[in-house]
């Protein structure tokens, strides 16, 4: 879209006309204080304009009135005139053929020195990259406050709207081979209780870090409550990789320690479950995972279990 700026520079160098054979040349608007091939715009006006013509030109651009031409109502010439330094420059002049309200016919349009054309495209092309860079920094803002907008203020992973949007978007692609993981922290409650929310902030800090380290960066890792986690691990089908990435997990969380805990005071209890034909939407995979999970809650905790 042509922005005021654009169009004000773009005026700046062109000079709005009429031209009949009865009035001759009529230059409009706010050229009377424009300099055009050395002549002020009043100068120009009338027949002078086309006395400045080489003959040849002259008698092609006045066949557009008369019709000689055909009925083509466009016009873009490149014409030769005399400036008033007796050299000669290039105009360029694009309008169209209209009947005047005497039923005249005559060309109505803008004219530039060609000379100058290289002015406008220099100062449009300038504009140009000015609002390249604006738009380019927009992005990054805008992009900045995506991931902001997406991240678990706490953990800094994804928070539970992106975590199953992103998850979604995947399932819905035509490669669904995957698997579903949701990580329960156990008697979390307690921790809060003995150690303080800092310490619990703590334990959920480090336990993001550490799922996030053993599953890939185009995983999709999330907090989706409290002591809650899911990862949606893509492009996987072998049980044998997915029970080690649930053993990992109990391991590695089994291992923090925050502030003055003792051994084994934090676990978690992990469900697993692939997708299948027949269960490949979000909410399928995440209640199969769940139920998993709480299978193992019930069994005593600080388990995995997939679903089969």
């Amino acid at each position: 879209m042509e922005s005021r700026r654009d169009r004000k520079i773009i005026s700046s160098f062109c000079v709005p006309f009429s031209f009949s054979i009865e009035s001759g040349m009529v230059l409009e608007g706010e050229s009377e204080e424009k300099v055009f091939l050395g002549f002020s715009v009043a100068e120009l006006g009338g027949s002078s304009f086309i006395e400045r013509m080489i003959p040849a030109e002259r008698e092609q651009f006045l066949s557009v009135l008369t019709g000689k031409n055909g009925d083509d109502p466009e016009v873009e010439m490149l014409l030769s005139l005399c400036r008033k330094d007796g050299s000669f420059g290039f105009v360029f002049m694009r309008g169209w053929v209209v009947l005047s309200e005497q039923g005249n016919r005559e060309i109505q349009g803008v004219m530039v020195e060609a000379a100058k054309t290289a002015k406008i495209f220099s100062a449009l092309r300038s504009d140009v990259e000015k609002w390249r860079v604006k738009l380019s920094e927009t992005e990054d803002i805008v992009t900045s406050l995506t991931l902001y907008a997406e991240k678990d203020p706490l953990t800094q992973i994804l928070n539970t709207a992106a975590t199953r949007r992103q998850a979604e978007e995947y399932l819905q692609g035509e490669n669904k081979n995957c698997a579903l993981i949701i990580i329960d922290m156990d008697d979390f409650k307690q921790i809060n209780d003995s150690y303080g929310h800092m310490t619990g902030d703590e334990v959920l800090i480090n336990v993001a870090k550490i799922i996030r380290k053993l599953f890939r960066s185009r995983d999709i890792v999330g907090r989706i409550g409290g002591d809650e986690f899911l990862v949606l691990m893509k492009d996987v089908s072998e049980k044998e990789i997915l029970a080690t990435r649930c053993s990992q997990i109990l391991e590695e969380i089994k291992n923090i320690r925050c502030n003055s805990m003792t051994e084994n005071e934090i676990s978690c209890s992990v469900g697993a479950v692939f997708s299948s034909q027949e269960n490949n939407t979000y909410d399928a995979l995440f209640a199969a995972a769940d139920k998993a999970m709480y299978r193992v809650k019930g069994s005593g905790k600080a388990e995995f279990q997939i679903e089969e």
